[in-house]
């Protein structure tokens, strides 16, 4: 995968990604919430958000109806991080080394390929 790394303001980029996926998560009854603790970070934004709304659709899927998904953007170390949280069961502990393979998915999970983590994990890497 080739990247465009650019400075981009981080509140407004991760105000459009969460907007990517508001009716769905309207929809069962959740809220969407942003934390940014950065302004402007150097980051490839279409690859990132291409990442960031494959987690929160997973993210969505799986939270209790009612609850919070929560995306936000912080600093250590010189290194911008990304995180999704939210309030649902969690991968099994035996499954959190396999959940990057194509085409691997959890027992019980909800209707998928099994290629979202592995695309994730792709463009992460480039």
């Amino acid at each position: 995968m080739e990247t465009d790394p650019r400075p981009v303001p981080v509140a407004p980029f991760v105000d459009e990604t969460l907007a990517g996926v508001a009716l769905w998560a309207q929809g069962d009854g959740l809220t969407l919430s942003p934390r940014v603790e950065v302004e402007t970070w150097t980051f490839d934004p279409e690859l990132t958000g291409r990442v960031l709304t494959n987690l929160l659709s997973n993210a969505i899927k799986y939270a209790p109806p009612g609850s919070t998904v929560e995306l936000s953007a912080t600093s250590a170390g010189g290194t911008l991080r990304f995180a999704v949280t939210d309030r649902g069961k969690g991968i099994p502990a035996g499954e959190v080394d396999k959940i990057f393979e194509p085409f691997h998915m959890v027992k019980g999970s909800k209707a998928g390929t099994g290629l979202g983590l592995a695309i994730c994990r792709l463009a992460i890497q480039a």
